[in-house]
């Protein structure tokens, strides 16, 4: 299994998630007709909530990544850039076929999953 130093990347993913979900759930929450504690303590856990399904989505999607890096290696096949994309590509489409993600998400995970070329590459050359 590889095993990628993917924790460092996670902040940059979750923070660009985050902010368009929140945006869309600060105005609603904040537009309540509730008390300044109880709307504080609702974005709060709402922040909570998504960054953790944020990292969630940024694990699942990294391990289908290193599962068919794994299973291209095993048959002596080779891994490049365009493959690693491609294959990003491929467990993306699984994930919004399957209704997982949403397509922004899609977006920004793919972001993340590329960002990371230089760490997988390093991985898979050992």
């Amino acid at each position: 299994m590889l095993n990628c130093d993917c924790d460092k990347k996670r902040p940059s993913f979750t923070r660009g998630l985050l902010m368009g979900v929140l945006i869309g759930a600060a105005a609603g929450i904040l537009l309540a007709p509730k008390s300044g504690k109880s709307t504080r303590k609702e974005l709060k856990e709402l922040a909570y909530k998504k960054k953790e399904e944020a990292e969630v989505m940024y694990s699942e999607a990294s391990r289908r990544v290193n599962r068919k890096i794994r299973d291209i290696k095993a048959i002596g096949g080779k891994i490049d850039k365009a493959r690693y994309e491609a294959l990003i590509a491929d467990v993306l489409d699984d994930l919004q076929g399957h209704n997982e993600i949403s397509s922004g998400a899609a977006e920004k995970l793919g972001l993340q999953l590329r960002s990371d070329w230089d760490m997988v590459r390093r991985q898979i050359t050992r």
